[in-house]
């Protein structure tokens, strides 16, 4: 029977009583009838995430046997419930779905005939940002084939979707990663670090034109919030950890260097590091820092203090932005 699953479609679950039924329903009614796995993976969510899916699951017997449920234990986090959905997974090929998102009906079924007429490692499409019913946009993307310069947009940041969900990979890539490698503590861009463990396997890269994936955006999303919260700093810096960890390779040294800058930047901003941390992540990045034209006179000019006095740099850093917070509020 697993010989006959294409598509593992990965679903971790938190707190999402309010928007699973739309993300279930689009799931059960994809027109890829057979060939096909939902993987739900309970992630000790606190409400009725799961009396809600039972729910909508009753309206489609044909998909009970399609559905697998996993009880976590207890809470991991997102990257947690990822790892362990993949590690269930006996498709062909496999894609993630978040709880709150949803997917039009042909997305998988368009997805699976792409990759299995071209003989495609992934295959991936545009999207819909979605705020409300008045407010929504297309989002899309670089055709991109060559999986070096993915990587280096990835790392350069200058690439719109870093996510899983609109990516199709095959699932064999698995047996040849360590998914230990991306750590659970990260909460945030967690599929960024799953994409560069995957992507280097990846000698085949198809892009679908057609927006298949509704990505909710909601006020108080991560991504609403991005640079203001320090717990979302913090996860930029524990990222980069992550990405010294999994990409290799001479060809991608400059766009790392820059990615460690980035990283360094948010640090000093935050007082996320002490200055031990700085000056040792600081001789890597510090290469190219003048060539990148990236990073502005102000920007090079408060790495060259932090890399004399890290601590009062930090300091006064953090005193002019508080500043200037106060002055916008006021």
């Amino acid at each position: 029977m697993n010989d006959a699953v294409k598509v593992s479609v990965c679903i971790p679950v938190y707190n999402a009583e309010r928007y699973i039924e739309q993300c279930a329903r689009s799931l059960f009614d994809q027109t890829l009838q057979h060939g096909i796995e939902f993987i739900f993976v309970d992630d000790c969510t606190p409400d009725q995430s799961f009396n809600v899916l039972e729910d909508v699951l009753a309206a489609y017997p044909h998909r009970k046997s399609q559905v697998k449920i996993i009880r976590q234990s207890q809470n991991g986090g997102v990257c947690r419930a990822r790892k362990v959905a993949m590690r269930h997974a006996v498709g062909t090929y496999i894609i993630h779905c978040d709880p709150d998102d949803w997917v039009k009906p042909t997305m998988y079924e368009t997805l699976l005939r792409q990759a299995e007429l071209t003989h495609a490692d992934m295959v991936y499409c545009d999207y819909v940002r979605y705020h409300s019913e008045e407010v929504q946009k297309v989002v899309v993307l670089e055709a991109l084939v060559d999986h070096e310069e993915m990587i280096r947009r990835f790392l350069y940041r200058t690439i719109t979707a870093t996510c899983l969900w609109n990516k199709l990979y095959r699932r064999a890539f698995l047996d040849r990663v360590n998914l230990e490698l991306v750590p659970d503590t990260i909460t945030y861009g967690e599929d960024l670090v799953f994409n560069l463990l995957l992507l280097p396997y990846c000698q085949t890269i198809v892009k679908v034109n057609e927006p298949l994936y509704i990505y909710r955006d909601t006020p108080n999303s991560i991504t609403a919030n991005l640079g203001k919260d320090i717990r979302i700093k913090r996860n930029i810096f524990q990222l980069q950890l992550a990405f010294d960890q999994v990409v290799q390779g001479d060809q991608y040294t400059a766009a790392m260097e820059s990615s460690q800058r980035f990283a360094l930047y948010t640090a000093i901003s935050s007082g996320i590091v002490n200055a031990t941390q700085w000056h040792r992540l600081w001789k890597r990045a510090k290469r190219g820092m003048w060539k990148d034209s990236r990073w502005n006179c102000i920007q090079r000019i408060i790495f060259y203090f932090a890399c004399l006095n890290f601590t009062l740099t930090s300091f006064v850093f953090k005193l002019l932005t508080g500043r200037l917070k106060a002055s916008k509020q006021s």
